[in-house]
C-alpha cells in the first residue's frame, strides 16, 4: 500500500474502521491502515453472517466537526466460511 504525500500543513492521514449496523459500538481509528484492516476482522470475526464492516480515511476537522471522512479502503462481509474482503 502506498503512503499518500503530505504537505506540512495537512492533518495527519488517518484510517477508521466501523461495524455497519450492529450497534455495538465496533469501531476505531489509527494511523496504520493494516491496523484497522486487522481490527475490522477481527470485530467481525464473532459476528454472523452477513454482518459488514469498512475502513476509511479520515482526517480530523475543525472542531466540532470531528473527522472528514475519505474514500473507504476496504470492506468486508463475514460469511459462514469466514471474512470476505473486498
Amino acid at each position: 500500500m502506498s503512503t499518500p504525500v503530505r504537505r506540512a500543513f495537512d492533518p495527519p492521514l488517518l484510517f477508521t474502521w466501523d461495524v455497519l449496523g450492529d450497534h455495538q459500538g465496533a469501531a476505531g481509528v489509527t494511523d496504520d491502515e493494516d491496523q484497522a484492516r486487522a481490527r475490522l476482522a477481527e470485530a467481525l470475526a464473532g459476528a454472523p453472517a452477513g454482518t459488514r464492516g469498512v475502513v476509511r480515511q479520515a482526517r480530523l476537522g475543525a472542531f466540532p466537526d470531528g473527522y472528514r471522512y475519505g474514500s473507504p479502503v476496504a470492506a468486508a462481509e463475514t460469511t459462514d466460511e469466514g471474512v470476505t474482503w473486498s
